[in-house]
C-alpha cells in the first residue's frame, strides 16, 4: 500500500520568458523535499513516495500517467496529498484551504483534527478553491486524495511570482500539519517514547 505525497515542478506565466514560480509551485516542490528529508529517518507500515510532476499546469499529464500506472497494476494508494499553491499569505491570515472529495472525507477530517491537535491552529476552509491540480488525478481513479491550498492565489502565473511572495512561516506549518497526516495514514514502526513523528508538529 502507497501513501504519496507530490507536487508539480512546472510553471507558466503571462510572460512565458519569465515564469519564476515561486508560490506556484517550487514551495511545494520545497515542502515535499522536506518532508522526505525529515520521514526518511523513520519507518513505516505503509511504503511513503515522493513525487514530483511534471507537466501539470498544461493538463497534469505526469500525475495522471503515474495514477493510471498504479491503477492498471493493481497498486493501492490508500493517500495522495498535494502541495500547490501553498505558502501565499502576505498578511499573515492562516486561512488554509483543503481541496477533498467523497472519498478523501475522512483523511480532511483528520487533518482538521490534527490541526488543533498540533496546534498549528489554522483557519481552515473545505472546497473553497475548485482549482484542477495532481490530486484530482488520483481521485479521478477512485484514490483518497487531497490538497491543501492558500487562502488565495496571489502572483501565480506571473513574473512576479517571486521568493519574496513566499510566507514561510505558513508553509512551514502547512508542511507540518501535512506529516501529521502522512505520518498517522503511513503508521509509524518507531512509535515508542520519543519518536519525532509520533509527536509532531509542534508549533514554534
Amino acid at each position: 500500500e502507497l501513501v504519496i505525497v507530490g507536487a508539480h515542478y512546472d510553471s507558466t506565466s503571462s510572460d512565458p520568458a519569465r515564469a519564476p514560480g515561486a508560490t506556484d509551485n517550487a514551495c511545494g516542490v520545497a515542502i515535499v523535499m522536506e518532508l522526505a528529508r525529515v520521514m526518511s529517518g523513520h519507518s513505516f507500515d505503509r511504503t511513503v513516495q515522493f513525487a514530483f510532476w511534471n507537466a501539470e499546469e498544461v493538463g497534469s499529464y505526469g500525475s495522471i500517467d503515474y495514477a493510471t500506472h498504479a491503477m492498471d497494476t493493481g497498486v493501492p494508494v490508500v493517500l495522495y496529498l498535494n502541495y500547490d499553491s501553498a505558502c501565499y499569505d502576505p498578511e499573515n491570515r492562516f486561512i488554509l484551504d483543503i481541496m477533498y472529495d467523497s472519498g478523501s472525507a475522512d483523511i480532511a477530517a483528520l487533518m482538521a483534527d490534527h490541526n488543533t491537535l498540533y496546534g498549528t491552529n489554522f483557519t481552515l476552509t473545505r472546497n473553497r478553491h475548485a482549482c484542477e491540480s495532481d490530486h484530482t488525478s488520483f481521485q479521478a481513479l477512485g484514490f483518497p486524495a487531497l490538497m491543501t491550498h492558500s487562502e488565495e492565489h496571489g502572483p501565480a502565473h506571473t513574473p512576479e511570482d517571486t521568493i519574496d511572495h513566499v510566507s514561510s512561516g505558513y508553509m512551514a506549518e502547512n508542511a507540518r500539519l501535512g506529516l501529521s497526516v502522512l505520518a498517522k495514514v503511513a503508521g509509524p514502526r518507531d512509535a515508542g517514547e520519543g519518536a519525532a513523528i509520533p509527536k509532531a508538529p509542534t508549533a514554534g
